[in-house]
């Protein structure tokens, strides 16, 4: 397989119709994509990233040539490394993971037997044991490590299906791909548009963002692929759908905490962290503007006073923000540099959406000292200027 890519890289096979056929070509990328993350389990180190760079070129090659192989190959990468070899990224199977804590095999005959006496009227046969309570996870913290090395390899090749070398500047292959991985992660396609709905209406779609929720837990990766759209304006904004379902599942989960009376949160608190990547996530994409682009930083010092701070810290700054300014491309420019962007002297944030942040900071002033300067101080002093 090693000597076939060879060949492929150093010809023009898609220059000459005599060397590979339409059909032949045609299925080229599932074989490189196939090829690339089998690549993968090489064990010679020097090999393994000689083959994937080979392949990742092969890759780029097929994207510069026409928009169906670089959609066929967007496809089959994401796909496969989503669900097929999401393992070597430190995704792990549910089923696999979870201890459900079934005591030994029991015949449905002795269960019945034990539910029906001697003395007993009943003439309904029991239908055996439905469970044995919650499921119990054996994993200290709520994910497993992803492998950096063959992460960061992963996301190269999917960047290089991206960029078009006659336009470097489009974003249009990270906003295919955006569209793509809403498509493999969300479970039906109800409101999938770009506003953040009323709060009635996320009730009814509360059962999909917690699915949409546990993609995200069983698969850290995901954030990676968040991360890279985000770096590539405006592609994050196609992915909203995702970003509000994961948002509305942490408002529950915060409301839930306080109702319950959670006093301490373990330091690996799946909730405050995936409340953390979610804000880092949205401010490195600029869904969220200068101050509020800074709550990741500060969200987990919240966590030791009062879990009802944070969740109106969430409802009232970010959720009800985006709620009434669309996270839109149409928000996004170019500049000279060739960047999408969206300017903060003119993207300011009314101050209704800050007032509540303000306030709890300035109760917490020896906490939130020099924060407080950066997100308030500083940027007044920037304004009037």
């Amino acid at each position: 397989m090693v000597e076939i890519v060879d060949v492929l890289n150093s010809i023009n096979f898609l220059n000459d119709e005599n060397i590979l056929t339409a059909s032949n070509i045609s299925r080229l990328p599932n074989l490189i994509v196939k090829f690339f993350f089998c690549a993968m389990h090489i064990e010679n180190q020097n090999l393994r990233l000689n083959s994937l760079e080979k392949a990742t070129n092969l890759l780029k090659y097929l994207c510069n040539k026409s928009k169906m192989y670089r959609q066929s190959c967007q496809r089959n990468l994401l796909e496969k490394g989503i669900f097929t070899y999401g393992y070597l990224f430190g995704c792990y199977d549910e089923s696999d993971s979870m201890d459900f804590g079934t005591k030994q095999e029991e015949s449905l005959l002795e269960q019945n037997r034990k539910q029906i006496g001697a003395n007993t009227h009943r003439s309904v046969l029991h239908a055996g044991v439905i469970g044995d309570g919650l499921k119990k996870r054996p994993l200290d913290s709520f994910g497993m490590q992803p492998n950096n090395e063959l992460q960061n390899l992963f996301l190269k090749a999917i960047t290089s299906c991206c960029i078009d070398i006659e336009k470097p500047s489009s974003s249009d292959g990270f906003m295919t791909l955006s569209l793509l991985l809403v498509e493999f992660i969300s479970t039906d396609v109800m409101y999938n548009g770009l506003p953040f709905p009323e709060d009635e209406f996320t009730k009814s779609t509360v059962e999909r963002d917690l699915l949409i929720k546990r993609a995200f837990l069983l698969s850290p990766m995901l954030w990676s692929i968040l991360s890279l759209l985000a770096q590539y304006r405006p592609a994050l904004c196609l992915s909203s759908v995702l970003l509000r379902a994961i948002c509305s599942t942490c408002l529950l989960h915060w409301k839930a905490k306080n109702v319950n009376k959670i006093k301490i949160l373990p330091k690996t608190d799946e909730t405050l962290e995936c409340t953390t990547k979610l804000l880092q996530v949205m401010s490195m994409g600029q869904l969220l503007p200068p101050p509020l682009s800074n709550l990741h930083y500060i969200i987990g010092y919240f966590d030791s006073m009062r879990y009802d701070l944070i969740y109106l810290i969430l409802k009232e700054c970010v959720w009800n923000y985006l709620k009434d300014h669309v996270p839109s491309p149409a928000l996004f420019q170019n500049d000279k540099n060739v960047l999408n962007w969206r300017n903060p002297s003119t993207n300011k944030v009314p101050v209704h959406y800050t007032n509540i942040l303000k306030n709890l900071m300035q109760k917490k002033i020896h906490i939130f000292r020099s924060n407080y300067f950066n997100m308030f101080v500083m940027s007044d002093n920037t304004n009037d200027n």
